[in-house]
């Protein structure tokens, strides 16, 4: 799949096999997905026949996801995809993610990838539910409120930066405290690992052979929920020091820009759900979960339309250039770039259309 030719996303989308992507496609049975933006199948019906694929239907009927907002489903699915791009056009596909057992007959990385990106912003619609706000004051409470069994929060902390991981009941204590929020990394990582082991030693019970559902998957669904947990997770800016410092959170104050090495999961993930250009330009960021484009005061583009008109060019291994045509300005994406340097260990550099990004950067 590699390529280093100029191409729209869109098109880099549909020039994808299914074997480029889905985990599941090398089984016998695979029945096949499809691909949102490119075919007749919507990001919400995709997350769905992914999740059920998997023998995972548990997951997306607790969070609801059949009611999941198009804006952030399409977002979800455009960091999916994007990720793939990169990984398999960069050096990243000869990198260690997990030194853990895997199943050895599937690719780890399609594994953990999809749990982990489409399952990364499950909880953001109830940020601002009154009945989360009031219930779960602290990750104790959610724990309680959820009757949550496998805890994350013992269980997990693996393979992602340890500066944010150590912070993550103080953080959940301020962003709803000081903003209002219930913090939908840390809810979804939560209530991911749960549902998770739940649904593989019912199934495990149950003698599914269709798939694998051994004990060691629990340390992968770890590693998934951990990294979906501390991926909203921000560095404070000098404006909100004061209220890190309260939460005792004045560590994050003194970190460097996190690594690679520190968890490459959380780097990948980081990357591209920075830089998705559906979020950057599309209603994602505005309205409701079910706010239609057109009924905004400032209608965005949809996002086929975004995908068409920015492109990926891979210059070498390390580089990829992110550019924009059309309808698109590229002082967004700029801006974006440089809010990724702000946290992340890579070199962003503005383009005229757009940005080059340097990752492993000794910069």
């Amino acid at each position: 799949m590699p390529t280093q030719a100029r191409q729209s996303i869109y098109n880099l989308i549909l020039g994808m096999t299914e074997a480029d992507w889905n985990y599941y496609a090398p089984a016998y049975n695979n029945i096949r997905l499809g691909k949102p933006f490119v075919e007749d199948i919507t990001a919400v019906d995709f997350i769905l026949r992914f999740f059920q694929k998997g023998g995972k239907p548990m997951v997306t009927e607790k969070f609801q996801v059949h009611t999941f907002g198009r804006p952030r489903a399409e977002h979800t699915v455009s960091v999916f995809f994007f990720g793939v791009l990169l990984y398999h056009n960069m050096v990243f596909r000869h990198k260690t993610f997990y030194k853990g057992k895997v199943n050895e007959k599937f690719d780890f990385f399609a594994f953990i990838w999809f749990i982990t990106v489409l399952a990364h912003d499950f909880t953001y619609y109830k940020e601002a539910d009154p009945e989360l706000l009031q219930a779960c004051q602290t990750t104790d409470e959610l724990i309680a409120h959820f009757d949550i069994q496998y805890n994350l929060l013992q269980d997990g902390g693996a393979h992602v930066p340890v500066a944010l991981w150590n912070g993550v009941q103080q953080y959940y204590r301020m962003r709803r405290e000081v903003r209002g929020k219930v913090d939908h990394g840390i809810v979804a990582g939560m209530l991911a690992y749960d549902l998770l082991v739940k649904n593989r030693k019912l199934q495990k019970a149950e003698r599914n052979k269709e798939w694998l559902w051994e004990d060691y998957l629990d340390k992968e669904y770890a590693y998934a929920s951990t990294t979906i947990a501390v991926h909203n997770i921000w560095l404070p800016t000098e404006d909100r020091l004061a209220d890190y410092i309260k939460f005792n959170l004045g560590h994050l104050s003194e970190h460097q820009k996190f690594r690679f090495t520190e968890g490459a999961l959380y780097h990948l993930l980081s990357i591209v759900d920075t830089l998705d250009p559906v979020k950057t330009y599309g209603d994602v960021r505005v309205g409701n979960a079910n706010t239609p484009s057109e009924a905004l005061d400032e209608p965005k583009p949809d996002a086929m339309t975004i995908l068409q008109n920015v492109f990926l060019s891979f210059p070498d291994e390390r580089t990829f250039e992110m550019t924009v045509s059309g309808p698109l300005e590229p002082d967004d994406l700029i801006r974006d770039g440089m809010n990724l340097t702000a946290f992340l260990n890579v070199k962003v550099t503005p383009l005229e259309d757009g940005i080059r990004v340097r990752v492993f950067s000794s910069v």
